[in-house]
């Protein structure tokens, strides 16, 4: 096991903020949230996703790159698809440092 380097675990981001859900189609939604950037800026993100009522599939979308970053926010987007029309999920997204080290989950 391949350990970081000593101080890494103190530059975590943050955890990002609640992610927003945007429909793009019955099947598409598009995910905008992003992260304070107080303890180091995100190299970049995880999206986790499930339905709420089956528990069946935890679906996660990693790697996502940040967007742009305003001064003191890093913001991301990413597209999930294959949704089911009319489905309800639910949805956390961490970000992580160029080391690997994740935040927490978003609220």
């Amino acid at each position: 096991v391949t350990r970081p380097a000593t101080g890494t675990a103190a530059q975590v981001p943050l955890a990002p903020v609640t992610p927003t859900l945007i429909m793009t189609s019955s099947t598409s939604a598009t995910i905008v949230s992003g992260a304070y950037t107080d303890s180091g800026v995100p190299a970049y993100f995880r999206v986790v996703y499930r339905q709420p009522i089956t528990f069946e599939q935890t679906m996660q979308v990693d790697h996502i790159a940040p967007a742009s970053n305003i001064p003191g926010f890093t913001l991301f987007t990413v597209t999930l698809t294959h949704l089911q029309p009319g489905a309800t999920y639910e949805v956390w997204a961490s970000a992580a440092n160029a080391d690997g080290w994740h935040s927490a989950f978003s609220a």
